[in-house]
């Protein structure tokens, strides 16, 4: 299925956008924030989320790796 090259923009659709830019724009600057509190970059805080479902042991960690 292919989709046209331009959707149709009406009013509320371009509304909903925006507030989802909005919403996601705030995560990330949480996340950065959060992130920063624990002396890590946004990326490193990624990371370890994707490493383990909760705190572990950093020896734990480094057997992951």
């Amino acid at each position: 299925m292919t989709l046209p090259a331009t959707a149709p923009r009406d009013p509320l659709t371009l509304e909903v956008v925006q507030l989802i830019g909005a919403v996601v724009g705030r995560y990330h600057e949480e996340y950065e924030r959060a992130a920063a509190a624990h002396a890590l970059t946004g990326a490193q805080a990624r990371v370890l989320s994707l490493l383990s479902l909760g705190p572990l042991p950093m020896r734990r960690l480094a057997r992951t790796l």
